[in-house]
């Protein structure tokens, strides 16, 4: 997902002329906010808010930078340093502290909407957007020590375990609650004629974790029930969880997979 907004500077630079900018604007092919120019199809909140002289940060910008994010209502923005009070809408959030150094982009840096959303979610929700980051290659290891040296200890310690082979939000959810549940947790396990599985859990409970984007085609379908008939045959216990159980129904989630946990039955070695 990309904010199909640009400065007047960068298309100066790309060769187009004051005219042909100021024909387009006529012509309503594009917009001008000040220094920047849209096209119409960009989103008219985030539009808004640069107006103001806002950018977008913590989970609208995360959307941006193409990272996955949690639910999280209404659009978050920061502005800068010393600048007066705006009257924002009732559903815009405004964040701080703001960067000495003004972005030339309307939306906030990589390591800046992440120290955003800390403050915003909390490090659970947020190592959602970390360890997307990681697992996309936008954010390296030096960057996320600079990111983690810029927080809270009883932020940065949590997020220290980030890790890059999570393939969705859900998974990188579910994964962190049983590791705070002190459970044994094992991710990305390969397991023979079956192939990789999102999450096992002590010696045999296979958590399998579907992303908001998994779309279960006829193809799909059949190929997971395959999956699943031969984990079960090689004695694992399988759960499958959607998007909505793990981010819109979470504390029943909770709930029974902490009573399928306390039985134990995941304890049990695999014979084959």
């Amino acid at each position: 997902m990309a904010i199909p907004v640009v400065r007047a500077t960068r298309l100066a630079a790309e060769g187009y002329t004051r005219s042909r900018v100021e024909a387009l604007v006529a012509e309503g092919r594009l917009i001008r906010l000040g220094p920047w120019l849209a096209t119409p199809d960009a989103p008219p909140s985030a539009l808004s808010e640069l107006r103001q002289g806002l950018r977008l940060t913590c989970v609208s910008a995360a959307e941006v930078h193409g990272l996955w994010t949690p639910p999280v209502a209404g659009l978050h923005v920061f502005g800068r340093r010393g600048g007066r009070a705006q009257q924002l809408a009732r559903d815009v959030k405004l964040h701080r502290p703001e960067p000495r150094r003004w972005p030339e982009e309307p939306v906030a840096p990589l390591e800046l909407t992440l120290q955003h959303a800390v403050g915003c979610l909390g490090p659970r929700d947020a190592a959602v957007l970390f360890e997307s980051a990681l697992h996309r290659g936008l954010l390296g290891r030096s960057q996320l020590a600079s990111v983690l040296a810029r927080l809270p200890r009883r932020a940065a310690e949590p997020l220290s375990r980030v890790r890059s082979d999570a393939e969705s939000g859900t998974e990188t959810r579910v994964r962190w609650w049983l590791e705070e549940s002190r459970h044994r947790v094992r991710a990305q396990v390969r397991i023979p004629a079956v192939g990789r599985v999102d999450i096992l859990v002590g010696e045999r409970l296979v958590i399998e974790c579907d992303s908001v984007a998994h779309h279960t085609g006829l193809d799909t379908y059949a190929a997971d029930r395959r999956r699943d008939l031969e984990l079960r045959r090689r004695g694992y216990l399988v759960i499958r969880l959607t998007w909505e159980q793990v981010f819109l129904d979470w504390p029943a989630t909770q709930r029974a997979l902490s009573e399928v946990l306390r039985r134990g039955d995941h304890r049990t070695r695999v014979l084959m």
